[in-house]
């Protein structure tokens, strides 16, 4: 038929190349083979099974080379990013200046490291009470401040007196609450599964300090019932 010897050339063309130009030439076969949805073309009983076996090697080197392609322009998309990242750090050096990212980490960097010990210890006399709101868009580094902030509520004895002096032990608590549906900061690094860790961590630092821990999920929407 007129489309078949109109596919044919592409393939009389690959067998004919050699070296470069038969990869140059690869791409010019999934068009001969497959439709424009990227479906194959009706099979001739004549070619069978000769043409089923060709069209399955064609799909495995198409899906080859379009993932070739994505790694291509992925790396492309990554160099720039990187530039672009690089760029920026540089100019806030310049300036001096620090963003929300840079305060969260150094905040992180601070409690976490044994320099930030007298930070957390003035903290530990003022703190009673800790509440983490949108615990869903809440990212990895700042569930690093608020468990830095609230480990003494969970070390027994390091809890704090109204007085220091008494006898009696002040009652500490930690809050967060959160919706995994309402998640919509993943650009900023974040991920709501963050927020299931952290529960988790909790609850495993309650129970090694004998310590009351309350999951309480909020299956009901109040805001939409009479």
């Amino acid at each position: 038929t007129k489309s078949g010897r109109a596919r044919l050339q592409p393939i009389t063309a690959f067998f004919a190349a050699e070296g470069q130009e038969e990869a140059r030439r690869l791409r010019d076969l999934f068009p001969a083979c497959f439709t424009g949805k990227s479906e194959r073309f009706a099979s001739n009983a004549k070619l069978e099974p000769e043409q089923s076996r060709a069209a399955d090697c064609l799909e495995q080197l198409r899906d080859t080379v379009w993932r070739l392609e994505i790694a291509e322009l992925a790396s492309l998309h990554l160099r720039v990013g990187r530039r672009m990242a690089a760029l920026y750090e540089q100019a806030k050096a310049r300036r001096g200046a620090a963003d929300f990212d840079d305060l969260i980490a150094e905040a992180a960097r601070l409690l976490t490291q044994v320099p930030g010990a007298w930070v957390l210890y003035k903290l530990d006399q003022r703190l009673d009470h800790v509440l983490v709101d949108e615990g869903q868009d809440t990212n990895a580094a700042q569930w690093r401040i608020v468990e830095a902030l609230t480990e003494e509520f969970f070390a027994g004895r390091g809890a704090r007196a109204e007085d220091m002096e008494e006898a009696e032990l002040r009652h500490r608590t930690q809050f967060a609450v959160g919706d995994y549906k309402q998640a919509i900061f993943g650009f900023q690094g974040t991920d709501p599964e963050e927020f299931r860790a952290a529960r988790d961590r909790a609850r495993e630092r309650a129970e090694a300090a004998d310590q009351h821990f309350e999951p309480v999920p909020l299956s009901r929407s109040l805001r939409s019932v009479p």
